[in-house]
């Protein structure tokens, strides 16, 4: 048999729910690194997404404070957050907490 072609490319969205500016990186959709200030959402590119299963719920991310300094962060690669991309049909969310 064929394969049914997909309605819809995939999307995905990540919001920073914290105060303090991130740097997220989602190395298994093409090394995306983005940075997000404090309450900030951006959406992913479509280039990143290409191929990507919406079925696959273990797309991993990470997160970073930017401003270090500010909330007293001994190492510079200290991950403050990480999960995975959470899918609802076409539609993927990343929220990023606890990054204080």
């Amino acid at each position: 048999g064929t394969a049914a072609a997909q309605s819809a490319s995939p999307t995905v969205t990540i919001t920073n729910s914290g105060r303090n500016p991130i740097s997220i990186n989602i190395k298994e959709l093409k090394d995306y690194r983005e940075d997000l200030n404090g309450g900030e959402s951006k959406s992913i590119p479509a280039s990143n997404l290409a191929g990507v299963s919406t079925t696959n719920n273990y797309v991993r991310w990470e997160a970073r404070l930017r401003d270090l300094k500010s909330v007293n962060q001994p190492r510079p690669n200290t991950v403050c957050a990480q999960g995975v991309v959470v899918w609802s049909g076409q539609t993927g969310r990343i929220n990023v907490t606890k990054c204080e």
